[in-house]
């Protein structure tokens, strides 16, 4: 089968090693292990950009101090509709000489050029949404005087592709709400990982236990960018209580962002500071042999729409889980089978934590429970297999 792999996105680039990047490319490599042939069309580059940002040049700097905000994003949004305007040109002459079976789209603000050019072409369409965009465009960048524009694209990428893939169930009930989408237009078809990323060397392990401290302490980690939304003050003030029970217990909290001098300011205020550990910003590769190094791995929070892809690398190195209540951790694990689902609270954390801690025996039972589970259905082979097999049944059902 021949699929067109598009993102329509000209500030999204397939080596990025954001998760959007990771994203790609895993889907990218699933499809072709699978046996597919793929055609890349990504408007945001394929080839790595450098690594520091141009300087806005003094001009856009001045621009952006007259104009007021809300009119800055209209112009940022007409911007970008032009620029979907030449992506759409550009992708059906892609689309004439590649000759796809399916073109495979990862959604994007404002930007129709997908399906339009599948529709003018008769070609079919998935649509892979990962977030509520206009919302997100609004929270991130600020309002615009074309909202009400994104809102119908939105609405028409929706209605007219074949099908939409959502990596929650809770965006999915989010475009009903909003579009009137009929359901059986909707699967969710959540984050995933790479099984190789499993392979840790246990020399790597040994490195991280003895940088931090841990050797003979039960760890209890979290990975992910530091941002007021992941819930990290809760894990460590929740921390900091149990820690003043247990002597033999360390937090490990491994990355960067937004909030981490906050973090550190509370974690230093905690009178448990030299069991809380901060990595800061490390290379991705690196990750596996920090979450290897934990005993339990927790997820205290994360946003409404998102498929936190933690819990999948927690998972694939079989840790126990402690996951606050959400429609997407719902969406692929089981309570008290695949970890422990908790509704938000630090009461509540501590009280799952101290559990954990105190049983050795559950960890290693729902940690492998988990783990089994993610090798048999949470790889991006599996996404790949389970996007076409989808793609089979709109096919059949066209055909009918």
């Amino acid at each position: 089968m021949k699929i067109l792999y598009y993102s329509p996105n000209p500030n999204l680039n397939l080596s990025d090693p954001a998760g959007y990047g990771t994203h790609m490319r895993e889907m990218i490599k699933a499809f072709r292990a699978l046996g597919h042939e793929v055609e890349v069309h990504i408007m945001g580059g394929t080839e790595p950009k450098p690594s520091v940002a141009a300087k806005p040049s003094l001009m856009k700097r001045l621009a952006k101090v007259v104009i007021p905000a809300r009119r800055w994003q209209t112009l940022k949004d007409q911007r970008l509709e032009e620029f979907d305007n030449d992506a759409y040109d550009r992708l059906l002459l892609k689309m004439r000489e590649f000759k796809p079976d399916f073109v495979y789209e990862r959604a994007n603000y404002f930007q129709t050029s997908g399906v339009n050019a599948a529709r003018r072409l008769k070609v079919m369409h998935f649509l892979e949404v990962n977030s509520p965009y206009v919302e997100e465009k609004v929270e991130l960048e600020g309002d615009s005087g074309m909202l009400e524009k994104a809102r119908e694209k939105e609405g028409w990428q929706l209605t007219k592709t074949d099908h939409v893939l959502v990596v929650s169930s809770s965006l999915r009930e989010y475009f009903l709400h909003q579009h009137r989408v009929y359901a059986a237009k909707f699967s969710v078809v959540p984050n995933a990982i790479d099984p190789e990323k499993g392979k840790v060397n246990p020399q790597d392990v040994a490195a991280v236990k003895s940088q931090y401290n841990l050797e003979g302490k039960t760890v209890v980690g979290w990975v992910g960018s530091i941002q007021p939304w992941h819930g990290v003050e809760t894990l460590i003030s929740s921390f900091a209580v149990v820690a003043k029970q247990r002597a033999d217990i360390a937090l490990l909290v491994v990355g960067s962002g937004e909030t981490i001098a906050t973090m550190q300011k509370l974690a230093a205020e905690s009178g448990v500071a030299d069991r809380i550990h901060f990595t800061g910003s490390i290379p991705h590769a690196q990750v596996f042999a920090h979450i290897a190094a934990m005993d339990i791995a927790v997820l205290p929070d994360t946003k409404w729409y998102c498929s936190p892809i933690k819990i999948f690398e927690y998972g694939l190195l079989g840790k126990a889980i402690v996951a606050t209540h959400h429609a997407a951790v719902l969406d692929v694990m089981v309570p008290d089978q695949d970890g422990i689902i908790i509704e938000p609270g630090a009461e509540r954390l501590q009280a799952a934590l101290l559990k954990l801690i105190a049983d050795p025996a559950l960890r290693s039972q729902l940690g492998a429970h988990w783990q089994q589970k993610v090798l048999r259905s949470h790889t991006w082979e599996a996404n790949a297999r389970r996007v076409l097999e989808l793609f089979e049944f709109a096919q059949t059902s066209v055909a009918r």
